[in-house]
């Protein structure tokens, strides 16, 4: 099952994100996902900013991403994480540390083996 996304108050005991504060946060945000969006990539959740009184983006997850995208190459420090798959655990590390800032990566998978 997806995200399914409603804007809540701060105040809220169901609140499971907040506002985005300020309003420029939200649009780099926003103009992430574009990019990524014009690069290929695919929201297989989220992908865009909620409609409503407030700066929210629905939590995203973004597919068919390559390691040579800018969403996959810059943090967007927003609700948003790209998903690569892989064949050999062994190549995870260096596909990880392959980012000018260095960026870590986590092998959900290993969990189930």
């Amino acid at each position: 099952m997806l995200v399914t996304s409603k804007s809540v108050p701060a105040w809220s005991l169901t609140r499971r994100w907040g506002r985005w504060f300020p309003k420029s946060s939200l649009q780099r945000v926003c103009n992430y996902l574009e990019i990524g969006f014009g690069e290929g990539a695919r929201a297989a959740a989220g992908g865009s900013k909620l409609d409503g009184k407030g700066y929210f983006v629905q939590p995203t997850v973004l597919v068919d991403t390559k390691e040579n995208m800018k969403v996959v190459q810059e943090e967007i420090f927003g609700p948003v994480v790209t998903a690569i798959p892989f064949d050999d655990p062994e190549e995870l590390t260096p596909r990880a540390n392959d980012s000018v800032y260095g960026l870590a990566a986590r092998d959900l998978d290993s969990r189930h083996q």
